[in-house]
């Protein structure tokens, strides 16, 4: 986010599902057929969301006082946040939605570390099958001791399904030494989760469902004027063959290596000029990069 204030209709994509949003172009059923059956699949596209996760990277602005000096002026800044994100999802999908918190944090704001910030939001109707809400904070910005980077995780149980939503913002750079720091930033980040749901007595991220998200960072590894220049032809499939991280999804020993990503059919998402749809045009003049 950048550090920046966002307003009620930035965030009215972010809740609507194009499911419930497309109009429906089926051709009118001749006069006097019947109306054929909903199929399951059908009726769940239509269905408000159970769970909602939002996970936000740079929330607050990432200089030393910010997140040295302002805690109380950020937990205000979460708490609207968070307040409007549960009144648009109930107009949305007329369903009301609850934040959840970890059970000895019922009273604070949502979890922030650094600039990360996490929230899970669930249907009222829900909320009786949700259990064991946990939350882990796993700084790894100056060798574990700043949140600018690393991840916050949330793990809860849904009925006998473990979940667990892991919110990362990994090192940046182009360089091979930065695509190693953020492999070893993510083997940190797991293996303190690990350490904390063991000492908290709860199923591990493996005998979980295991969502990651965030910013990772990773790079495109052609030039510059050629990823420009592909991403204006919309030729997605060559630029995601030199993308790190789908690289990394079949490395052998890379820690993204049992992780599945999800089909990629839009343009690179890194790094746009504040408020446009151009590409940096600064003195940088960054590569796109699907991050």
């Amino acid at each position: 986010m950048n550090g920046r204030q966002c307003n009620d209709q930035d965030l009215a994509t972010w809740v609507a599902l194009d499911a419930l949003q497309a109009p429906n172009t089926a051709p009118e059923p001749a006069v006097g057929a019947a109306p054929e059956a909903e199929t399951p699949r059908e009726r769940h596209a239509r269905a408000p969301p159970d769970v909602v996760i939002i996970g936000c990277q740079e929330f607050v602005p990432l200089d030393a006082k910010q997140l040295l000096n302002a805690p109380q002026t950020t937990a205000v800044k979460t708490q609207g946040f968070e307040r409007i994100l549960l009144a648009m999802l109930q107009h949305t999908h007329g369903v009301k939605y609850v934040a959840l918190r970890a059970a000895d944090k019922l009273d604070q704001a949502p979890p922030l570390m650094g600039g990360l910030l996490t929230l899970v939001l669930v249907s009222e109707a829900l909320l009786a099958s949700v259990s064991q809400v946990h939350t882990v904070l796993v700084p790894t910005g100056l060798g574990g001791m700043m949140g600018n980077k690393g991840a916050i995780a949330l793990r809860l149980s849904i009925g006998s399904a473990s979940l667990v939503f892991v919110n990362l913002h990994l090192p940046s750079g182009e360089s091979t030494q930065s695509l190693e720091q953020r492999n070893t930033t993510f083997r940190e980040v797991l293996k303190q989760l690990e350490a904390d749901l063991a000492a908290a007595k709860l199923p591990a991220a493996d005998e979980s469902i295991t969502f990651c998200f965030g910013d990772f960072n990773f790079r495109l590894t052609v030039p510059n004027r050629e990823a420009r220049w592909r991403m204006g032809n919309r030729d997605w499939r060559t630029l995601l063959c030199s993308d790190q991280l789908v690289t990394q999804l079949s490395a052998e020993g890379s820690p993204f290596e049992h992780f599945d990503e999800a089909e990629i059919g839009f343009r690179p998402t890194y790094k746009y000029d504040v408020g446009t749809s151009e590409f940096d045009t600064s003195a940088k003049a960054r590569a796109p990069a699907v991050v």
